[in-house]
């Protein structure tokens, strides 16, 4: 059986040596040290030396992925639709989760851009949230709860239309929250968003 990953962002397979527990946290995955092909005895160790963050990789082509991976919306209410999210989702098992980091404006090297304007950090936050899912092997229609960390609630709010445009392209409804905070982790940061997605 031949399991999929990613190294510096070309797509490669390696035998599986033993049962695998895929996480955002790891996902290249345990494999054999000797590279890719190298034949086994041992159980695999975690690939060590090769940067887990996506915005360090050179990008992976582009594919596009249908929502194969039933989940139903559950809304006792309407109020919601005006903000595009649900109140709850469900899923059939067995489902695969993606657990991502916040993400925020930030570029490949951890500085924060665009500061002082929450609409063009809300975009790069969704541009970063992308790649990492895209490298995940999902997207965003497959997105079953947003939450969002932001230290100006009502520039996020007047900036909403940059959210609903986002999430209706994708025809995503996930589940959400919005929590004011007094600061992120860096001084010029004033969103960062949260999510949490199914596998196809």
């Amino acid at each position: 059986m031949l399991v999929p990953f990613a190294e510096a962002g070309l797509v490669h397979t390696a035998p599986l040596t033993t049962t695998i527990r895929l996480s955002l946290r790891h996902n290249l995955g345990y494999f054999s040290p000797q590279g890719v092909g190298a034949a086994s005895s041992k159980i695999a160790r975690p690939w060590r030396g090769v940067s887990l963050n996506p915005l360090h990789c050179a990008p992976i082509a582009e594919k596009r992925i249908a929502m194969s991976t039933p989940h139903q919306a559950v809304n006792p209410w309407t109020w919601q639709d005006q903000f595009g999210f649900s109140q709850a989702i469900t899923t059939t098992p067995p489902s695969r989760l993606v657990f991502c980091a916040g993400q925020a404006s930030i570029d490949a090297d951890g500085t924060v851009l665009h500061a002082g304007d929450i609409g063009a950090q809300l975009t790069q936050s969704f541009n970063n949230l992308d790649t990492v899912l895209q490298q995940a092997g999902t997207n965003l229609s497959q997105v079953v709860r947003l939450n969002y960390y932001t230290t100006d609630v009502d520039g996020l709010l007047g900036a909403w239309n940059l959210i609903a445009e986002r999430l209706g392209e994708a025809n995503c409804r996930p589940t959400s929250t919005l929590l004011g905070v007094t600061r992120l982790a860096f001084p010029d940061m004033l969103i960062e968003i949260e999510a949490t997605a199914l596998v196809p």
